[in-house]
């Protein structure tokens, strides 16, 4: 069966629509490559341009998310850390 049919898209056929990503740049782009063969490798199919935007997003939001992580677990630490001293000194009484 050929892809088009076995995926749903014979139903565009002869129309036009625009994309910023279709899975055949894996033969051009190296990174459009390693992405293409992660996802076959996972779901068995071929990614679409929005499997491509959401690669991306998650991409872009890593770091930020990491630092945002890192930096509240490092403010719950030193809240318990603060607790416990308050504790020990005696000097909040509702602790």
């Amino acid at each position: 069966m050929p892809f088009d049919q076995a995926t749903g898209q014979e139903i565009i056929a002869g129309t036009y629509g625009g994309s910023n990503f279709h899975f055949s740049l894996a033969e051009k782009l190296p990174s459009a490559k390693t992405f293409v063969e992660a996802f076959e490798k996972k779901y068995n199919a071929k990614p679409s341009g929005y499997a491509s935007y959401q690669y991306n997003a998650i991409k872009a939001w890593q770091p930020p998310s990491r630092r945002l992580l890192a930096r509240s677990e490092e403010i719950a630490r030193r809240s318990t850390d603060e607790v416990r001293l308050l504790k020990r000194s005696g000097f909040h009484p509702r602790l």
